[in-house]
């Protein structure tokens, strides 16, 4: 087993931090909006379906920009690190409505959502990766 140093552990947070950050300002920004336009969450009840979509497409999103962004920094095991940034950013969500909402309740669909959007996130990263090496190793061609 690899021993992580301060400056992967560092990376991890960052790109977990920022998947959390993304998906707390959008809904943050939701919930200003409604509560500004007066409109009661019994109201809302008719777009249950939308709010879920975008509740596991944000998860995904953020997932997508924290795990390519760790991923690009990694050299090695680019998978695992898309996959450990979405689970520290689903601790960080976790730990953040249990203190703060005293409830989570999307807690599987957060986890699925961060993990999935890690591991496109991280795929990501390993084709940017390629794509370079193969068109820096390769000589320019003059016509």
């Amino acid at each position: 087993m690899g021993e992580l140093s301060e400056a992967t552990v560092r990376e991890y947070l960052a790109g977990a931090s920022l998947a959390f950050g993304i998906v707390l300002l959008t809904f943050q920004v939701i919930n200003a909006y409604y509560s500004y336009t007066g409109v009661e969450w019994q109201g809302l009840a008719a777009y249950a379906d939308a709010f879920f979509a975008l509740f596991i497409g944000i998860h995904i999103f953020g997932g997508v920009l924290g795990g390519y962004l760790v991923g690009r920094k990694r050299e090695e095991k680019i998978l695992k690190a898309g996959i450990v940034t979405a689970v520290i950013a689903y601790v960080i969500e976790y730990i953040y409505y249990i203190i703060f909402e005293r409830v989570f309740p999307g807690s599987l669909w957060a986890l699925l959502g961060f993990v999935f959007g890690g591991v496109v996130g991280a795929f990501l990263a390993v084709v940017q990766k390629t794509r370079r090496t193969l068109t820096s190793s390769q000589p320019l061609k003059r016509e």
